[in-house]
């Protein structure tokens, strides 16, 4: 009787384990679509970023070329 319960005991404890597992791959699966969308927006954003720098220096560079007195 003792060693049933014990068994009852560890097949409990086993499937709240295995329920656990599958709740952390869910959240881990979240976490890894969250880093892409970051990885995705931080890459939009250098390439933006790099844009505008070449826009200042055309800007500043048409600016410098027509300012100039001689």
């Amino acid at each position: 009787m003792h060693n049933e319960e014990t068994l009852q005991n560890l097949d409990a404890s086993l499937e709240a384990l295995k329920e656990i597992i599958r709740d952390q791959r869910a959240v881990i699966r979240a976490v890894q679509h969250d880093r892409d969308l970051l990885a995705a927006g931080y890459a939009a954003a250098m390439k933006e970023c790099e844009e505008l720098k070449a826009l200042l220096k055309a800007f500043n560079d048409s600016d410098t070329s027509g300012s100039k007195h001689g």
